[in-house]
């Protein structure tokens, strides 16, 4: 029994479009999916980018408070879902200080001289710093400094 004409050109076209489906799947996987999520930390116009691992990247910003002179330290998990603060260390209730263990939904603590405030607040995609560097600030990346002594700092969860 000899297949119809109609019958060929629908096998040809199945299997085309297969082909078709299955090199758009390759290109989507080798460009990430189209679902990366980088960590984007641009400090005096100078940009550093990290691809974002699914539990997600620890950030440090270190600062000098500019009136009490001490030192404060706000740790931030980069995300998916934003930039989550983890936790605040500081050594003084620094004038000026926006937090709270009751606005953060946290906890406190004191260690090593600092006093501690955990929480799990989402401060959403973006976190803009603006200081005067003489306050000897710098953000850390997992671990490793990336700048150092800025005027201007945003740092930011980007999806393409």
């Amino acid at each position: 029994m000899d297949p119809s004409p109609g019958k060929i050109t629908a096998a040809i076209l199945a299997t085309v479009l297969m082909v078709l489906v299955g090199f758009l799947v390759v290109i989507n996987t080798v460009n990430g999916g189209g679902s990366n999520t980088f960590l984007v930390v641009e400090c005096d116009g100078e940009e550093h980018r990290y691809s974002l691992p699914s539990g997600g990247l620890t950030i440090e910003y270190n600062w000098t408070h500019s009136v009490e002179g001490t030192i404060i330290v706000e740790v931030y998990n980069a995300t998916i879902d934003g930039l989550i603060l983890v936790k605040v260390l500081t050594q003084s209730f620094g004038a000026g200080h926006p937090y709270s263990a009751e606005e953060l939904g946290g906890s406190f603590y004191m260690e090593n001289g600092y006093m501690v405030y955990t929480s799990n607040y989402n401060i959403g995609y973006s976190l803009e710093i603006e200081g005067p560097p003489e306050y000897s600030n710098y953000i850390k990346v997992g671990g490793s400094k990336v700048c150092e002594g800025f005027r201007h700092a945003l740092v930011r969860v980007v999806t393409p």
